[in-house]
């Protein structure tokens, strides 16, 4: 009865409290019809989870529920103020501190839908992608500059390896800056090198790296199964296809490269 009238946003509550009492197909298809016209003028925390299995697990294609998960999240008002700085700086990169306030990346990297969203569909919605070209840059400053980077463990680490798989699935489309795209082809030597010798490579090294090329292109990638390492890096590696064979998965591939230029991947590696 309720979105059949319209209400979408109530009728969408009206499902969640079905399925917290019997999981159906048809409570959940129902709530993802009503998840994707829903406004979103109040949204309680049952509601939130209840968005978030319905895109992790999935209930529907995750492609289908971008924008909704989009809006909702852009309701949260520290990252809308994200949005909003990343937007208005645009193309201008802003440093850590500029970009994520007082609050810190915690704004972002504590949102579960966001994570959620970033792991499982491609973000199609400018201002969002702004932010998350920026919040790109940050990680890369963090990786290697230190930057921020006394935030970047736990959660945070878990959000950086979401933000590169986000790019993974865009087929890295995020425009990048020379100055940017420089940086991080010294940080991917730096990378190569630490992994040939058999050194440790910091986690976030990773997320940085991966966020801009695929780590199919690096020497000695398969190295990386060798480690331990936290969840959500040993998340980034599968979806990667690191544990595919590694020379029949490169050759004749081509990728997306920063400058707008489509290379092979054998140009790739170093």
């Amino acid at each position: 009865m309720l979105n059949a009238t319209g209400r979408f946003d109530a009728a969408l509550v009206s499902y969640q409290r079905a399925l917290e009492l019997k999981e159906t197909p048809e409570f959940k298809s129902n709530f993802v019809r009503c998840l994707q016209s829903a406004e979103f003028t109040e949204v309680d925390a049952g509601v939130r989870r209840m968005v978030i299995r319905a895109v992790s697990e999935p209930w529907t294609r995750p492609a289908d529920l971008a924008a909704a998960c989009i809006r909702l999240i852009a309701g949260d008002g520290k990252i809308r103020e994200c949005i909003e700085r990343s937007s208005s700086a645009w193309p201008t990169r802003l440093t850590w501190q500029e970009l994520f306030g007082p609050a810190g990346f915690s704004v972002l990297s504590n949102d579960p839908l966001l994570r959620a969203l970033l792991e499982s569909a491609q973000v199609c919605d400018l201002a969002m992608e702004r932010l998350l070209t920026m919040v790109r840059h940050a990680v890369l400053d963090a990786a290697t500059d230190g930057a921020g980077c006394d935030e970047v463990d736990g959660s945070a680490l878990t959000f950086c390896c979401a933000a590169a798989r986000q790019c993974f699935n865009n087929d890295f489309v995020f425009s990048c800056t020379d100055a940017e795209l420089d940086r991080v082809t010294l940080l991917r030597e730096k990378f190569v090198a630490q992994l040939r010798i058999g050194n440790a490579v910091p986690a976030l090294w990773i997320a940085a790296v991966a966020a801009y090329f695929p780590l199919l292109s690096l020497p000695g990638a398969e190295a990386l199964l060798d480690r331990s390492w936290p969840e959500s890096v040993t998340a980034l590696l599968e979806q990667l296809s690191i544990r595919a064979p590694i020379e029949p998965a490169i050759r004749g591939v081509l990728v997306p490269i920063q400058r707008g230029r489509f290379r092979n991947l054998e140009q790739v590696a170093l």
